[in-house]
């Protein structure tokens, strides 16, 4: 089952996260969460 990243906060203490068998660090996982707001929910995100 896919986990939806918008639905996670990185608490202040975490420096990475695993969700949809992928880790990401903070800052990519901000990124992630940035670029999924502003495509929308519906389509994908190519991770380059």
């Amino acid at each position: 089952m896919k986990r939806n990243i918008l639905l996670y906060e990185l608490p202040e203490g975490m420096q990475s996260i695993f969700i949809n068998g992928k880790s990401y660090t903070r800052e990519a996982f901000l990124k992630a969460q940035e670029r999924l707001r502003n495509k929308g929910e519906k389509q994908k995100i190519n991770a380059s």
